[in-house]
């Protein structure tokens, strides 16, 4: 909802403040749905839940690529208030690619799982066998972490 692309030049407009999704379906053409090269107006760039997904995006295939590399050499994750649901199947490929794709001998990322109750509990140790999960919610992360 916060991010605008330019369907000539392919440039990604973000707002890290707020939503700026409605721009790209103003009639009137101007700075603010327009791009840098001249092109207006801007196009919405959404990506839905979806058993499928075909991503044409350069812009997003890259922070796919980024993430998968982050993800796979980091030592420690921290997932909140992501349920990991079945129809993602795109994320949980991301995120078993990235689990498994260590090198040889080296041990798999710390995972910690931060949800409001246990629905998701079961897929995440599916997954993720040794994870330390938490129904406690984002309050309770805070709570055990101030005291």
């Amino acid at each position: 909802m916060n991010w605008l692309s330019c369907q000539v030049c392919g440039h990604v407009y973000f707002n890290p403040k707020g939503t700026i999704e409605f721009q790209a379906f103003r009639e009137k053409v101007d700075e603010l749905n327009s791009c840098h090269c001249g092109y207006g107006p801007l196009k919405a760039v959404m990506v839905a839940p979806s058993f499928v997904r075909n991503v044409d995006d350069s812009n997003l295939l890259t922070i796919w690529r980024s993430a998968l590399e982050d993800l796979r050499t980091a030592d420690e994750w921290i997932l909140i208030g992501y349920s990991l649901p079945t129809e993602d199947i795109a994320i949980r490929s991301l995120l078993i690619r990235a689990y498994r794709g260590r090198w040889r001998g080296e041990k798999p990322p710390r995972v910690r799982v931060i949800q409001h109750g246990h629905a998701a509990e079961d897929r995440y140790r599916l997954f993720f066998p040794d994870c330390e999960y938490s129904g406690d919610g984002l309050e309770g992360l805070v709570s055990s972490q101030i005291l």
